[in-house]
């Protein structure tokens, strides 16, 4: 996966998540994305500056995508049940 050093976040990430995509959510989840994105820029950033190479960077990452991964699951979960 590729890092783009000018906005310090994931390129495969964000071509995914792009704001296409977050304009079709629903303002708790795009307010949520948004977040998601910054914590992900923030640790990137931090993470070069420490001096890690893209698979540590990438390893540390998946902590954070899995916590993602898991809100997400929960939102959805509960949108689905008011529907």
């Amino acid at each position: 996966m590729g890092w783009s050093i000018s906005t310090l976040q994931p390129t495969a990430l964000l071509a995914s998540l792009g704001n296409e995509s977050a304009d079709a959510l629903p303002p708790a989840l795009q307010s949520s994305l948004a977040r998601h994105r910054e914590n992900l820029a923030s640790m990137v950033s931090a993470l070069q500056a420490a001096g890690l190479d893209e698979a540590s960077i990438e390893s540390n990452l998946s902590v954070l995508i899995d916590s993602y991964r898991a809100e997400l699951a929960v939102a959805l979960h509960h949108m689905a049940g008011e529907a």
